[in-house]
C-alpha cells in the first residue's frame, strides 16, 4: 500500500482537528508487528520503521526519532457487584460457608454483614465473580434480614440489602416433645 505524498513536509501543521499541534512529518502511528512486537511508523516524506526499543532509546540507524505523547491512562476499575448468596440464610448459633456470586471482585476484597451478632470470619477470593465466606451467627443474633457489603481494595463497594436472613435457632426434637408433654399435662 502506498501512502499519499505529504504536502506539509516542511514541518508546518496540517490544518484541521487531527493535527493537534504535532508537525505533520512527525505524527506517529503504533502498529502491531510480527509476534506482538510493537513498531512505530513515522509519516514523513520517507517512511521510517523502527522498533519500539530503538524509538525509546533514540538509537535508530535511520536517525533519532522521538515518541510523541503518552498512552491514555487505563479505564478505572468497575465497582464490585453482589448478585446472590448461596445459602442466603442461617440459624442462630450456627457457623456456615456462604458462596457470594457477583462481578468485579478483586483479591483482598472485604465482606461485612450489618448485624453485630453476625460475623464474617474469613473471605476466600475464588475469582472475580465468586467469593467463599465463613459466617458465624451468634445465639443472640436477631432473626430477620441483613445487608451484605463488599469493598474492593481500591475502596469501591456494593451493598445488597436484605441479602442474608437470620432464622431463629431450631429447637431440638427432644425439647419440642418435652414442651408438648408439659402442655398436655396441664
Amino acid at each position: 500500500m502506498e501512502l499519499p505524498s505529504n504536502p506539509n513536509a516542511d514541518n508546518t501543521e496540517t490544518p484541521g482537528p487531527s493535527a493537534k499541534g504535532i508537525p505533520a512529518n512527525r505524527r506517529a502511528f503504533l502498529k502491531a508487528g510480527l509476534k506482538g512486537a510493537a513498531l512505530l511508523t513515522y509519516v514523513t516524506p520517507l517512511i521510517q520503521t523502527v522498533s519500539l526499543a530503538e524509538a525509546q532509546s533514540g538509537n535508530s540507524s535511520q536517525g533519532s526519532p522521538s515518541v510523541i505523547g503518552n498512552a491514555p491512562p487505563p479505564p478505572p476499575a468497575l465497582p464490585p457487584r453482589i448478585d446472590s448468596l448461596q445459602p442466603d440464610e442461617g440459624n442462630q448459633d450456627q457457623t456456615l460457608n456462604v458462596s457470594v456470586q457477583g462481578r468485579y471482585f478483586e483479591d483482598g476484597i472485604e465482606v461485612e454483614i450489618d448485624d453485630k451478632d453476625v460475623k464474617v470470619k474469613s473471605v476466600a477470593f475464588l475469582s472475580s465473580y465468586e467469593l467463599l465466606i465463613q459466617v458465624e451467627i451468634k445465639n443472640q443474633a436477631t432473626p430477620g434480614s441483613c445487608s451484605v457489603r463488599v469493598t474492593n481494595p481500591d475502596g469501591q463497594e456494593d451493598i445488597k440489602y436484605s441479602a442474608f436472613k437470620v432464622k431463629e435457632k431450631e429447637k431440638s426434637q427432644k425439647s419440642q416433645k418435652s414442651q408438648k408433654s408439659q402442655k398436655s399435662q396441664k
